[in-house]
């Protein structure tokens, strides 16, 4: 999956004439965003969705806006337009292994949570021999580590940033229907 903020999405010259996020997410836009996308690597042959959400674009601002999401397009045309990170991705779709190893070479490990054991804070899997569980050495060994990581920056910001979410897909369903 791929997903782009629409903040960074509205700099394409294509869409200068769009005022806002709101206004892009419409669906009489979605010929021109489809064409904007599918010149930057996303395959538009397959569904494109939009999501309200806390992230960060390409400039590093932090914010409650729209992301696209959609899938790669493994065309290699659009190298030039991959992060790393999305590298490391479509290596993973071709190749589970490459994908694997790639990541250790970049020193990122993929967070992992047992939701039994959410409320056992600072106690060990009491069920080792259950075959629902890993052991710890068998997550690390598959890239896993046993961080918590935090959505947010500021944790008391999160009521506010949850009801400008709420209220983005609100105007979602009300344009889309979605």
């Amino acid at each position: 999956m791929r997903a782009l903020s629409l903040r960074d999405l509205l700099l394409a010259d294509e869409l200068s004439h769009i005022r806002n996020e709101v206004e892009l997410i419409h669906p009489n836009n979605d010929a021109i965003v489809k064409y904007v996308l599918q010149g930057i690597g996303f395959d538009t042959s397959r569904e494109i969705n939009y999501e309200a959400s806390y992230h960060r674009d390409m400039q590093g601002k932090a914010a409650v806006g729209f992301r696209v999401l959609g899938e790669y397009d493994t065309d290699l045309k659009y190298k030039e337009f991959l992060t790393t990170d999305d590298r490391v991705v479509q290596a993973y779709m071709k190749d589970v292994s490459l994908g694997k190893e790639m990541e250790i070479l970049l020193g990122k490990r993929f967070g992992y949570k047992n939701e039994d054991n959410e409320y056992d804070i600072g106690s060990k899997r009491k069920k080792p021999s259950d075959p629902r569980y890993y052991s710890d050495d068998q997550l690390l060994e598959m890239g896993y580590d046993d961080a918590d990581y935090e959505d947010y920056e500021e944790v008391d910001m999160e009521d506010e940033l949850t009801q400008q979410i709420k209220v983005l897909e609100d105007i979602k369903v009300v344009l889309r229907g979605e």
